[in-house]
Parts: C-alpha cells; sequence; structure tokens
C-alpha cells in the first residue's frame, strides 16, 4: 500500500467563501479506518520583506481572535495565481512597494490535522514604490518595517501571535 490515505467516503457539510469543511471517512496507509473533519482553504503566501535590516510587519483587526494582531503581510493565491504572482500582488496591494526581487524560501502546512491550506513564505527585498490597494476588510491595516532584532523580541514577548507568522520567522534566523 502506497504512503496516501483511501477516501472511503466524503461529503461537504459547509461551504463559504473561504473555507468548505468536509466529513470524510477514510482508511490510512497503515490499513486503519478513520473518520476526519478536513477544512478545505486554498493556498497563501507569507512575505518577508527585508529592507536595510528592517522586516515589514502589518497590524489588523483579525475578527476570530477579537483584536488586532502583528503578523507577516500575507493572503490567498487566487484562482489561475502561481504563489510569486500573488506574494507581489499581496504586498503591493497591501504595503504599496513592488519588489525587484523576489525568491521563494519554504512551503509548510498551517495545520495539517485540520486543514489543507498550504503557506508558500517568499523573501521579498529591493523596493519601488506601488499603490495601495486594501479591500473592506483590511481597512485597518497599517504597515511598519521593524529591526528584525526587535521583531524577535515581539515574538518571544507574545505581541507576535499568529501561528504562520511565528513558523516563518524561523526563515530570518
Amino acid at each position: 500500500m502506497e504512503n496516501k490515505a483511501i477516501i472511503v467516503s466524503s461529503n461537504n457539510k459547509y461551504k463559504g467563501k473561504w473555507v468548505s469543511i468536509n466529513e470524510d471517512k477514510i482508511i490510512k496507509p497503515n490499513g486503519t479506518n478513520a473518520y476526519h473533519e478536513v477544512a478545505i482553504r486554498e493556498d497563501c503566501v507569507l512575505i518577508l520583506a527585508i529592507d536595510k535590516g528592517k522586516v515589514c510587519l502589518v497590524k489588523q483587526f483579525r475578527y476570530p481572535a477579537n483584536e488586532s494582531l502583528w503578523e507577516f503581510p500575507a493572503g490567498f493565491i487566487n484562482l489561475h495565481e502561481n504563489p510569486k504572482k500573488a506574494a507581489i500582488r499581496e504586498f503591493c496591494e497591501e504595503v504599496g512597494l513592488k519588489p525587484s526581487k523576489i525568491k521563494k524560501i519554504a512551503e509548510f502546512w498551517t495545520w495539517p490535522g485540520f486543514s489543507t491550506q498550504k503557506v508558500n513564505v517568499f523573501l521579498l527585498t529591493n523596493f519601488t514604490k506601488s499603490k495601495k490597494n486594501l479591500d473592506k476588510s483590511e481597512s485597518d491595516l497599517e504597515h511598519k518595517f521593524i529591526k528584525i532584532e526587535t521583531v524577535f523580541k515581539m515574538a518571544k514577548s507574545g505581541v507576535i501571535r499568529s501561528s504562520v507568522s511565528l513558523a516563518a520567522l524561523n526563515y530570518l534566523l
């Protein structure tokens, strides 16, 4: 048996704009039966934008957490868009800067026991001014370039609490 699960049945229980929830009965690679509730989400990008020893953070209100959080710029990959183009688009929209250098440095799962979503992490440098294009959900978004050592202190002290931002922070070491 190959190292993949066999889906016995899959029932969609909820379909929203940003997420769908399926109930799946599977046979695991070791032959055991299992039941999983799976959040189907589009993959996203997370941006580590560095300029003169500083990295860009954005702060915005996140309703599920019911507070404003500092995190790295990020966003969904649109249909028919590759991750690199999504990273450039998201950064231009949120920060108003366009990078001339971009490099994919990592890819990881957001929550592999529950969600299908992967995060593509990009390093962006060398910027020119662009036009911000915030959508309604980002109307309160602010950005700031902060010294990298200060960002590590923000994470250690609990100021940065977004799990994907904390994971991506490791790529600045």
